[in-house]
C-alpha cells in the first residue's frame, strides 16, 4: 500500500469524522489476473492494467471528491469522499460493465477482462476511522 494512499485515507476518515460526512472506499480486483501474464506474457498483463486503470481514473474524475489509487499488483483503489454505499455503487457497477466489454485482443484472440469490487463506508461498515485504515 502507498503512503499516498494512507495519507490522502487518514485524512478523509478524520476530515469525515469531525464533519459528520461519509466516505466508501472501493477495492478493484482484476479476476484471473495471473492467466493473462502466464498465457499471453507481461506485455498482454501490462495492456490489461493500463486499461482497466484508466477506465476507473476516468470514473475518479466524473465524482466529486473522488481519487483513484492503484493498490497492488492488479488492485485497485477508489476513496470516495462524501459518497455512501449505494450511489458509489451505482458508478462502480456502471465502469464495471465498461471494463468486462472492453475490446482488447491480442494476436487476434479476444482477451476477457472481469473486474471484482468490495465496497466499504465509513462510518457505517466502520465506526472508528483508526480501525479503517
Amino acid at each position: 500500500m502507498s503512503r499516498h494512499f494512507e495519507e490522502r485515507m487518514s485524512v478523509a476518515l478524520s476530515e469525515a469524522a469531525a464533519t459528520g460526512g461519509v466516505v466508501t472506499l472501493a477495492i478493484t480486483d482484476l479476476d484471473h489476473f495471473k492467466k493473462f501474464n502466464d498465457t499471453w506474457g507481461h506485455k498482454v498483463g501490462d495492456l490489461v492494467l493500463t486499461e482497466t486503470a484508466q477506465r476507473l481514473q476516468a470514473l475518479a474524475k466524473t465524482i466529486p471528491g473522488a481519487t483513484a489509487f492503484r493498490y497492488g499488483g492488479e488492485e485497485f483503489c477508489l476513496l470516495l469522499r462524501d459518497t455512501g454505499t449505494d450511489e458509489a455503487h451505482a458508478h462502480l457497477e456502471r465502469r464495471r460493465a465498461e471494463v468486462e466489454t472492453m475490446a482488447l485482443s491480442h494476436e487476434e484472440q479476444a482477451l476477457d477482462v472481469t473486474v471484482s469490487i468490495g465496497l466499504c463506508e465509513f462510518p457505517t461498515n466502520c465506526p472508528r476511522p483508526k480501525t479503517c485504515s
